[in-house]
């Protein structure tokens, strides 16, 4: 029962992640214009980096430990502060680089009042315990907490951003609409386990830094083909580039969220199926990438028709440029409903995790080449052309992997090895 309630919490709360940016970013697009958007927007690039940095593995590797201690207040409260101290190390560690980044890029050198105006996420993420009540299995609350943080960036925005000069404030309310978050996590990990005395334990930390590395090379490796574009745009071709493709992203993720709750809802299915009836499993499989590949078509086929007047209405005149770029991104939808299921819920419930893993960085390492060559030159439409160019290699990678395991994936007595 409870873990019905946390799913339906977390629907919420992931909607809640894609609702807040479609509401906000007209408002931004057109009080900011373009190229104080895309300072805006490159911004928020830069920070997502600092953000991974900070949050490393531990979204796995600490939420498991602290599921295996939930009887136990005082290992409870070890684990919490070590992690802690972990990620405030890791987040000081992103700061200095970030530091040096700056002074070393003239592009970013040019807007560091925002990127400093920003650095407030940095000191939310390492206070955000998110992960302890996950591993708690209370993220119920922490859904509702984070939402109501979330939603208060609507309003502070409509107070204190009204011109482009105001770009560097519209970055501090990020920063404080995440610290509202961490703040209520903290309040709500503190009333499930007392968290007093407070013990700092360095090597401890270090250990947790450890045990999180294979998880953070994997998020990485991630990030290096959905999150490295808008800082290559603006870097290579400007700040006008990147909110031309920043502002196209927002409405592509808007589509390619309708094909995640598929996802989550399939993939607890398929692996207790692997386990009582591979062939059924197998089945199971085909069917939801049949279905999913057509619905996430629709969704492509229905965000390229729809681009001009979306770019219209959600951003308008002068982000006319975006309109061919949404038309590039709409293939994602349909590629990333695809590999959502040839990833989640094909190769990791057949034991294929460093096939998987290493498909990621694959792709990963071939979105940096190729925005080095691209993006320079093409701006925003290379940086998409990119993005799904990338996308549909690792369709290729992933299900080539299937088809040379297919023998051994449809026969119900083999074991297929990671």
């Amino acid at each position: 029962m409870r873990l019905r309630h946390n799913i339906v919490q977390l629907f919420v709360w992931q909607g809640g992640n894609y609702i807040v940016p479609l509401v906000v970013t007209p408002y931004l697009a057109r009080t900011l214009g373009l190229h104080a958007y895309g300072v805006f927007g490159l911004t928020l690039a830069v920070m997502s980096y600092c953000m991974l940095v900070t949050d490393w593995g531990f979204g796995l590797s600490a939420t498991q430990k602290v599921a295996f201690a939930a009887h136990d207040p005082i290992k409870l409260r070890t684990i919490f502060w070590d992690t802690i101290v972990a990620k405030m190390l890791l987040g000081g560690g992103a700061v200095a680089v970030l530091a040096v980044v700056i002074i070393v890029i003239p592009q970013l050198r040019a807007i560091w009042p925002t990127l400093s105006a920003a650095g407030l996420v940095i000191l939310a993420t390492a206070l955000s315990c998110d992960w302890f009540l996950q591993g708690m299995q209370r993220m119920g609350s922490f859904a509702a907490a984070s939402l109501c943080g979330r939603l208060m960036t609507i309003p502070l925005m409509l107070i204190f951003v009204h011109r482009p000069e105001d770009v560097a404030i519209a970055a501090v309310i990020q920063g404080i609409s995440q610290a509202l978050s961490a703040i209520a996590s903290i309040v709500i990990s503190s009333r499930l386990v007392s968290l007093w005395p407070m013990d700092i334990r360095i090597r401890a930390a270090f250990r947790e830094i450890r045990d999180g590395s294979h998880q953070f090379i994997s998020n990485l490796s991630v990030s290096m083909y959905t999150q490295a574009n808008a800082i290559f745009v603006g870097i290579g071709a400007g700040a006008a580039q990147a909110g031309l493709l920043t502002s196209s992203q927002r409405i592509s993720q808007a589509f390619q969220g309708l094909v995640v709750p598929i996802n989550l809802a399939v993939y607890p299915m398929v692996n207790r199926l692997m386990v009582a009836d591979r062939v059924a499993a197998t089945r199971l499989m085909i069917r939801v990438l049949i279905g999913q590949a057509i619905f996430a078509f629709v969704l492509s086929a229905a965000m390229y028709l729809a681009a001009p007047p979306l770019v219209s209405l959600f951003l308008g005149k002068e982000f006319e440029g975006a309109i061919a770029v949404v038309r590039i991104l709409a293939l994602l939808p349909f590629l990333i409903g695809v590999t959502n299921v040839l990833g989640t819920n094909m190769l990791l419930p057949l034991g294929l995790k460093r096939h998987y893993t290493g498909c990621l960085i694959i792709v990963g390492v071939f979105n940096v080449i190729s925005l080095c060559i691209l993006a320079p030159r093409y701006g925003a439409l290379g940086g998409a052309a990119c993005a799904a160019l990338t996308e549909a290699i690792l369709v290729c990678l992933m299900a080539s992997v299937l088809w040379r395991r297919r023998h051994g994936i449809l026969s119900p007595h083999s074991e297929t090895q990671p």
